[in-house]
C-alpha cells in the first residue's frame, strides 16, 4: 500500500495553494505555454547543484535562508535530462497528430548518444535495451572533462533529502511558470537561461538550441491554439 505523500510534501504545497489564492492573472495562452517551458528550465537549473553530495533540507535552508534564488550553471552546459526529455516530448508531440512512441523512443536515445547529461540508471539501462549498448553521453562527458573547473565526475548521492532537487525543481517550475505565466519567471533568470543555452561547444551534433519560448509557439501552433503570423 502506498502511504501517499509525506507530511512535509503536503506542507510545501499547501504553501504554493496559499501563494496562489485568491490571485487573479489576466495571461493569454501564449505567455502561459511560454512560462511552463522556460519554468521546467529556471526550476531544473535551480536545483541542480543540489542534486547530490550532502545537502539536505537543514543544510539548503542555512546555506539560503530565503531561498535558492540564482542560477549558478556554467555558460554551455546542456540542457539536464528533465528539461531535455520535455523538449524530447514537445517535439514528438508537434511532429504528429497522434504520440508515435516509436519516434519517441528514437529521439530519446539520439539525445542519449550525444547529450545524456542528468541521466539515471534506469533511462540508462531503457535506452541500452532499445539502442543494443549503452548511450555514449557525449556531451556529459564533456561537461565532467571540459565545462567543470577540475574535471571531477558528479557527486553520488548520499540518500539526503535534496535528491532529485532538479526534478523537483522542474515540476514545480512547469507548474508556477503555466500558472503566472512567461512573465512571472524573474527577468534574471529568463536571460540566464539563454546564455546558458546559446553556447555552443565543439561536439558533433550539438547544434544551436532552439528558445524554449519559440517551441512553446510551435506547440501552440501545432493544436490550433495559436494562429500562424
Amino acid at each position: 500500500m502506498r502511504n501517499g505523500p509525506s507530511l512535509e510534501t503536503q506542507s510545501a504545497w499547501a504553501r504554493v495553494k496559499t501563494l496562489m489564492r485568491g490571485i487573479e492573472i489576466d495571461l493569454d495562452l501564449r505567455d502561459r505555454a511560454r512560462g511552463l517551458m522556460v519554468g521546467i528550465a529556471a526550476g531544473n537549473l535551480l536545483g541542480l547543484p543540489y542534486e547530490f553530495g550532502d545537502w539536505d533540507r537543514k543544510s539548503i535552508a542555512t546555506a539560503h535562508p530565503n531561498g535558492i534564488r540564482e542560477i549558478d550553471a556554467e555558460r554551455g552546459h546542456p540542457d539536464d535530462d528533465d528539461l531535455a526529455q520535455s523538449i524530447l516530448l514537445a517535439e514528438a508531440s508537434i511532429a504528429a497528430d497522434t504520440l508515435d512512441i516509436d519516434d519517441l523512443a528514437h529521439r530519446f536515445w539520439n539525445w542519449g548518444e550525444v547529450n545524456g547529461a542528468g541521466m539515471g540508471g534506469l533511462t540508462n539501462h531503457a535506452l541500452s535495451l532499445f539502442g543494443g549498448h549503452r548511450p555514449r553521453r557525449d556531451l556529459r562527458n564533456y561537461v565532467k572533462h571540459q565545462l567543470s573547473p577540475s574535471g571531477e565526475p558528479p557527486r553520488q548521492p548520499n540518500g539526503c533529502a535534496a535528491i532529485d532537487a532538479d526534478t523537483n525543481g522542474a515540476i514545480a517550475g512547469a507548474v508556477l511558470g503555466a500558472r503566472f505565466g512567461l512573465s512571472g519567471i524573474p527577468a534574471r533568470w529568463r536571460d540566464k537561461i539563454t546564455t546558458i543555452r546559446d553556447y555552443r561547444a565543439s561536439v558533433p551534433g550539438w547544434g544551436k538550441r532552439e528558445r524554449l519560448e519559440s517551441l512553446a509557439d510551435r506547440i501552440l501552433q501545432s493544436s490550433g491554439q495559436l494562429a500562424q503570423k
